[in-house]
C-alpha cells in the first residue's frame, strides 16, 4: 500500500480488492464482487487513475470501492471526509467529491481484506426502509441525466439482493 501510494501521482485514496464473510464463510468469487471488479477494470493497466473522467467512470454505475479497504491521504483531502446528509451512500458521495480533486485513486487488485455481511447491519436496515434506493438515485443523478438515472438505478438495485444471506 505504501509503495503504491508513493509511486502514484498525488494519491488521494488507496483501496483494495476484497472478499466477503457470509455466515462465517470467506467468499472471494461472488457475482457482486465479480461485477465490482469489472467496474474497476480501468485500473488493470496502471493501478492508479488520475483523470477526473476516469475516476468518475468507475463510479457511474455504483460504488465498487469498499469503504473499509480505503486509506485516505489526509495531507490533501479536507475533513470531514464524509458528509452527514446521507445514511447509506456517504462513502459513494465522498468518492464522487474526491473524483473532482486533482490527484489519483490508487487500487490494488489483491484481496487485502474481508467485509462481513450480516442481517443486523445498517445497510440491511436502510435497504428495507428504501433509504438506500433513494440515495442511490440521488448519487446516480450526479453521473447521468435526471431522466436516465432511475433506469440505471433499477438495474443497480438488483445488487441489493447481495446483502441478503
Amino acid at each position: 500500500m505504501l509503495r503504491a501510494m508513493k509511486e502514484a501521482d498525488r494519491p488521494l485514496i488507496f483501496f483494495s480488492n476484497y472478499g466477503e464473510i457470509r455466515n462465517g464463510v470467506y467468499e472471494e468469487n461472488l457475482l457482486i464482487l465479480k461485477i465490482k471488479r469489472i467496474l474497476l477494470r480501468k485500473f488493470a493497466r496502471h493501478g492508479a487513475l488520475s483523470s477526473v473522467k476516469d475516476k468518475r467512470d468507475i463510479l457511474r454505475f455504483g460504488s465498487a470501492i469498499c469503504c473499509p479497504s480505503v486509506t485516505f491521504n489526509l495531507s490533501i483531502l479536507q475533513t470531514p471526509l464524509f458528509m452527514t446528509d446521507m445514511k447509506c451512500d456517504l462513502d459513494w458521495e465522498a468518492w464522487e467529491r474526491f473524483s473532482k480533486i486533482d490527484g489519483s485513486f490508487v487500487y490494488s487488485p489483491e484481496v487485502l481484506m474481508f467485509h462481513r455481511i450480516h442481517e443486523g447491519s445498517e445497510t440491511t436496515a436502510l435497504i428495507k426502509d428504501d433509504t438506500r434506493r433513494s440515495e442511490d438515485e440521488t448519487m446516480l443523478q450526479k453521473f447521468w441525466p435526471k431522466w436516465f438515472a432511475p433506469i440505471v438505478c433499477s438495474l443497480y438495485s438488483l445488487s441489493m439482493r447481495s446483502n441478503s444471506l
